[in-house]
């Protein structure tokens, strides 16, 4: 009997990959949203990070339709919370704002407002295998789900400030990228192709090369062509 492995397809994908410089223009690819997108009062309160998750999620979206979330992020919104432990350790004051979009999953709270969905949303870490786990929660989920709603998962961290950067260990920061799955038929289970796990700098060069397909090998997902 022939074992079939897990498999996702891509209906459509966005990306934002900042620049090596800060002055260097982010690259915007795939149905990545303008900025527009997002409401200004709600804009002036996101970070950089949130801007760029949510870009990538309301590319992808459809008006009045009910999106299920699933982010993965390693590190989350890490410069705004270390900034505000260095206020509490000067002894000043803290800005509840920036408290609220420390949290881990804030973006998908604030896309669900924005798009006034109350589709539940989860937040993934898991360390160099945050891709991998993001990808096993949203494929899990989707099975029997009564709501029927789509799918997308969005993968992104920012580079760390010093001197937390160090935790980086090679893969630095700055690719945001979304992508719209669905449940397909299984292909057949093989071995482990890839080396290491599968990183958002992975899944944007993998979809501008027509990768379209994620299955599950081996215990790690892997990208390839439907």
């Amino acid at each position: 009997m022939v074992r079939q492995c897990p498999r996702l397809m891509t209906e459509d994908w966005a990306a934002i990959v900042w620049g090596a410089a800060p002055d260097e223009p982010a690259t915007v690819l795939g149905s990545a949203a303008a900025e527009s997108a997002i409401p200004a009062g709600v804009r002036r309160r996101m970070s950089p990070f949130e801007r760029a998750l949510a870009r990538c999620v309301l590319g992808l979206c459809r008006d009045d339709e009910a999106i299920e979330v699933t982010l993965g992020s390693r590190f989350g919104n890490l410069a705004t919370a270390t900034a505000m432990l260095t206020d509490i350790a000067r002894g000043d004051m803290v800005s509840p704002m920036a408290f609220s979009v420390s949290v881990h999953n804030a973006v998908c709270g604030v896309l669900n407002q924005v798009r006034k969905d109350r589709t539940p949303h989860t937040a993934v870490a898991a360390g160099h295998s945050t891709v991998d786990a993001a990808l096993t929660e949203l494929y899990l989920r989707s099975g029997g789900d009564v709501r029927e709603a789509a799918q997308v998962v969005v993968i992104g961290d920012a580079p760390l400030p010093p001197p937390l950067d160090r935790l980086e260990n090679g893969t630095g920061g700055g690719a945001f990228v979304a992508t719209r799955l669905r449940r397909a038929d299984g292909g057949t289970a093989g071995p482990r192709e890839r080396p290491g796990a599968l990183q958002a700098t992975d899944m944007v060069a993998g979809l501008q090369a027509g990768a379209s397909c994620f299955e599950m090998r081996g215990g790690g997902w892997h990208q390839c062509a439907p």
